[in-house]
């Protein structure tokens, strides 16, 4: 089926029973259509469907300038000025018709629960986005994804797409992909956003696939064979695992996307990996970053290895800091109060509650208290600390080896703090005869200890003088010797 003829049959047929549960589960989902100033039917029209919930800020829309490839149906974007520019280098004009709000940035503004409702009343679920709450059937192939827990959304899995089909142009949001089989020789030429879909055990073999977007899909066990995949993004998606087999990977992207991926006899050319800043996966996010690190390290790109290698020696630091919520089995046990241990969005659970800054304080400090007064869990938090203030000191000193000139830096941070040491004791110290003992001077002095030079014109008088002057000369041995395995270190993959 064509692209328009597609969108056409979808928004008269499965969209419309789409937002018959928009309208039973999200909250004053009328009130935000009403503001919109679009009719219901027209609400429908629009492709991608997910644009009319995702964003922070008020977007433009308009009937796309392109009917004979999307059909008759609305578009809107935030940022409508690059758009209108370019459809004019085509020789196309856009009639902006009005503004509209995604949905959930609305509801945020106007909710006294953080922008979460409910979409199970028994059993008390809450959630700020869109979920799936399950699947039926044995296998993905027959099976059907329930969004919210309570709509199956548009079966389009199961098959492998004939030769030379394309995902161009189509309506693809709140869709069953689950199963689904790119084949060879397909390829396609537009962005295909993919928004709130299952896409689940998603096959791509033997072929040339370009410019997906993933946003908040559920993408599971994805496997990839023998193909060429370019400009593929996954933003915010929910998986697990996901596996490259011989393939070509370039600008592929994870973007707040929790997964741990497999790459077997891969050549990559562009891989990003960006956690969550507000999640508080640490150990997940190191794993992540050890198999991409792995993956250019086995083709010789040095570089790239050694900058997830540094992003992974971050992830850890920022786990060992955490230890009663990133190593528990450490603690058995112990409970981690909400207030220390905050869910990741998109929240499946309890229904949210603003507590007071006092009352998160105070547990806050009740649990830290019960820690360290228990002496099985105080001495394992001891140890984590312990190493976490090590790797600190390794990444402020050298980055992990990944930043050499920053001990260029804590070099010169050294000569300046004797140099300090040195004037608070300027009378304890031989300077030359006619010479001041001012800063300058001690400055200098710092200069020729810390570079072992022993000139003999300026001496220390007392031991204090000898002690600190000997230590500022180990300090000078052992900088020097982080520099020379700074810079080797460098060359290691």
């Amino acid at each position: 089926m064509p692209a328009r003829q597609f969108n056409n049959w979808r928004a008269d047929n499965d969209v419309p029973a789409l937002f018959e549960c928009f309208e039973t589960v999200l909250p004053r989902f009328n009130e935000w259509m009403a503001t919109t100033g679009l009719t219901v039917t027209q609400l429908h029209r629009f492709v991608p469907l997910g644009d009319l919930f995702i964003g922070d800020s008020v977007k433009s829309y308009f009937l796309n300038p392109e009917p004979e490839s999307f059909g008759d149906v609305y578009q809107c974007v935030a940022d409508v000025e690059t758009l209108v520019s370019r459809m004019r280098l085509m020789g196309k004009d856009i009639a902006i018709e009005g503004r509209l709000e995604p949905y959930f940035h609305w509801f945020r503004q106007r909710s006294d629960t953080q922008g979460y409702f409910c979409i199970d009343q028994i059993n008390s679920q809450y959630t700020n986005t869109f979920v799936y709450g399950g699947w039926i059937g044995a296998t993905v192939d027959i099976s059907r994804a329930r969004l919210l827990g309570r709509h199956h959304v548009l079966k389009l899995g199961g098959i492998k797409l004939p030769q030379h089909a394309s995902f161009d142009a189509r309506n693809l949001d709140f869709c069953d992909l689950d199963g689904l089989e790119i084949g060879e020789g397909w390829s396609g030429s537009r962005r295909k956003p993919i928004n709130f879909s299952s896409c689940r055990q998603l096959l791509v073999k033997d072929a040339r696939a370009c410019f997906f977007d993933f946003y908040k899909c559920v993408t599971d066990d994805l496997v990839a064979k023998d193909s060429e995949l370019y400009d593929w993004n996954f933003t915010q998606c929910f998986a697990t695992t996901m596996r490259f087999e011989n393939c070509t990977l370039s600008e592929i992207t994870f973007d707040c996307t929790r997964v741990s991926p497999i790459f077997e006899r891969c050549q990559p050319q562009q891989i990003d990996y960006r956690p969550d800043s507000a999640g508080r996966q640490h150990i997940a996010d190191a794993g992540a970053y050890r198999a991409i690190r792995a993956l250019f390290q086995s083709v010789g790109k040095s570089a790239d290895a050694g900058r997830f290698f540094y992003l992974e020696r971050c992830a850890y630091r920022k786990a060992l800091s955490e230890p009663h919520l990133q190593y528990r089995s450490e603690f058995p046990g112990l409970r981690v109060p909400t207030e220390l241990d905050p869910p990741n969005a998109p929240r499946l659970g309890g229904k949210p509650v603003r507590t007071p800054f006092l009352t998160r304080w105070r547990t806050r400090m009740a649990f830290y208290l019960r820690v360290w007064l228990n002496p099985r869990y105080a001495r394992s938090t001891l140890i984590f600390k312990l190493r976490w203030a090590a790797s600190l000191i390794d990444w402020i000193i050298w980055g992990y080896g990944e930043r050499p000139a920053r001990i260029f830096s804590a070099g010169l941070m050294v000569v300046l703090c004797y140099a300090a040491v040195f004037f608070s004791i300027s009378d304890q110290i031989s300077f030359p005869a006619g010479e001041s003992n001012g800063p300058v001077d001690c400055l200098y002095f710092s200069m020729v200890t810390f570079s072992t030079l022993g000139y003999g014109d300026t001496l220390p008088k007392t031991s204090l003088a000898r002690l600190l002057c000997g230590s500022e000369a180990l300090l000078s041995a052992f900088t020097m010797g982080l520099v020379v395995a700074g810079f080797a270190n460098r060359n290691r993959y």
